[in-house]
């Protein structure tokens, strides 16, 4: 095999590798979106749970039903929460205890997010590294084939 051919394989191995990189730094930044809602749900659950904890049984509150509109509620119970733990799947639980849950959820859900945070550094600074290293590649090769059309002319 040439140095020329050789060149050129390295090449289409590079535009493959970036190619991989481009689509891991795809899936990884759409997990870490994921992570960031689930970690923003949650901390509207322990915010709104910890106002509803303060709030006495029978008062009146206001519920969001979507489109910016509400509707008038009365608290029935603060002593105990229904929350989502899967798909369909709730639980009712104490307060106290359903707000450890989620600062647990949270603590795991930073650490995910710190490690998908990590992984993303190093795909996008590999996906870096493989762009110039295409580009030195691309321009080598780029030079040799003028230096043989001068040489044939």
């Amino acid at each position: 095999m040439s140095s020329r051919e050789l060149s050129e394989e390295t090449l289409r191995r590079l535009l493959v590798e970036r190619e991989l990189l481009r689509q891991t730094a795809d899936v990884l930044t759409s997990r870490l979106n994921m992570v960031n809602v689930l970690i923003n749900d949650l901390n509207i659950f322990k915010s709104t749970v910890e106002n509803l904890k303060e709030l006495k049984e029978e008062r009146e509150i206001l519920v969001p039903v979507g489109a910016s509109s509400y509707v008038r509620a009365k608290i029935s119970s603060v002593d105990k929460v229904l929350y989502a733990v899967g798909s369909d799947i709730f639980m009712e639980q104490d307060v106290d205890k359903a707000l450890e849950d989620v600062e647990k959820r949270l603590d795991e859900l930073h650490a995910m997010k710190r490690e998908l945070q990590g992984q993303l550094t190093t795909v996008l600074r590999k996906l870096e590294e493989s762009e110039k290293a295409i580009r030195t590649l691309s321009q080598a090769i780029s030079r040799k084939h003028a230096g043989k059309a001068e040489r044939g002319s």
